[in-house]
């Protein structure tokens, strides 16, 4: 019964909140529904003092990472671009891998990037 709820749920949000978007890794590309997010991480800098760090997140559904037929997890330096032309690209931010599970039920995958056009 949860995990129905939960099902519904993401429907819910990626109609509600989703906007499509291109994700690819090399040539390889998809059109994906999204939900932005954003992290923020503390992490010490060269000079030995604590700072802190936000990350460019997006929920995604896992069964929407699909490249060239095959089901993949989100990979440092993968990109993604947005309708309006803003591209991100997935990195991992303060020492983090560049994604994690949105709870521990692995609904989404939270993928953290940075924008860089």
């Amino acid at each position: 019964m949860f995990a129905n709820a939960l099902a519904a749920m993401r429907l819910t949000l990626a109609k509600m909140a989703g906007d499509k978007m291109t994700y690819a890794r090399g040539t390889n590309q998809a059109v994906i529904i999204a939900s932005a997010g954003k992290s923020t991480f503390e992490t010490t800098n060269d000079a030995g003092l604590a700072e802190e760090v936000q990350s460019d997140d997006w929920l995604v559904a896992p069964e929407e990472l699909i490249l060239a037929g095959e089901p993949i997890e989100p990979r440092h330096g993968d990109q993604i671009t947005l309708q309006d032309g803003r591209v991100f690209e997935v990195m991992a931010i303060a020492n983090q891998p560049p994604w994690r599970w949105s709870d521990q039920f692995r609904t989404w995958y939270r993928i953290h990037s940075k924008q860089v056009a």
